[in-house]
């Protein structure tokens, strides 16, 4: 078994790209987006990490202003091939959070962070910095959408293992998984994919989260000028349950 190279979350924006079922997440988050910001008629959004720019061309093309912004000129290429094809009208900027005030000026109306994306920015400090940018960049009124994992039951089951989970890309059949190492405040993630082209082949990537709790976030949130409004464990808008929700969705905005 051959072994492609390792990439980082912030390299591998094909491979990412092409194993997320799309229409299944439109279906579940673009009617949640468009009843937390409202209707795209003069509304300006930011995507911050945007990854392939997935969201912010199905958001352009029901109507919103947007700008779409990540860390990595891998994804940002990706994305701007996207909104080419679709015919999409987006702003791309490369960018890190810590940026984002430079490089995306506003006001926005709304601010996205989706995909767990906020998580990647890698640790408390910079995930702090990152919320304090998103506070800089949306007008008073403004609100932001905030969406990462729930960490603590994860923690909980060290090394947790997400999937396995199969799908097609060019006809050839891909099998992945996700293990997730916690140590301290950081959640250590190691994907692995296996192949078959001629001969089996195996793709890993390497990343790092910060793996801040609900009450962090909480927290954080308000420290930046942030305070939540919402919290819910699914695009469903069930009421978040530490125990039990995967994900930790966060409304929050910046007071008037």
């Amino acid at each position: 078994m051959s072994t492609v190279p390792t990439p980082t979350f912030t390299d591998r924006a094909k491979a990412y790209d092409e194993k997320i079922d799309w229409s299944g997440r439109f279906a579940r988050e673009l009617p949640v987006f468009r009843e937390v910001f409202g209707s795209p008629t003069g509304q300006r959004l930011l995507d911050a990490g945007c990854g392939p720019g997935r969201h912010a061309v199905a958001l352009a093309r029901q109507g919103y202003s947007i700008t779409g912004a990540d860390i990595s000129a891998d994804m940002i290429d990706q994305a701007a091939r996207h909104a080419a094809d679709q015919g999409a009208a987006v702003t791309w900027v490369r960018s890190p959070f810590a940026q984002l005030g430079k490089r995306c000026p506003g006001p926005f109306d709304g601010v996205l962070c989706v995909g767990n994306a906020l998580a990647a920015a890698g640790t408390p400090a910079k995930v702090k910095t990152a919320l304090k940018q998103v506070h800089a960049v949306l007008r008073p009124g403004g609100k932001a959408f905030i969406q990462v994992l729930n960490f603590p039951p994860m923690r909980a089951q060290s090394p947790y293992v997400v999937g396995p989970r199969a799908y097609q890309r060019d006809g050839v059949e891909h099998l992945s998984i996700k293990v997730f190492n916690f140590v301290g405040q950081r959640a250590d993630v190691r994907g692995i994919t296996l192949f078959k082209d001629t001969t089996w082949q195996k793709r890993t990537f390497l990343g790092r989260l910060c793996a801040m709790s609900p009450d962090q976030m909480r927290a954080w949130l308000t420290e930046a000028g942030l305070p939540p409004i919402h919290l819910y464990g699914d695009y469903a808008r069930t009421s978040f349950d530490p125990q039990s929700s995967k994900d930790l969705i966060i409304v929050a905005e910046r007071p008037a």
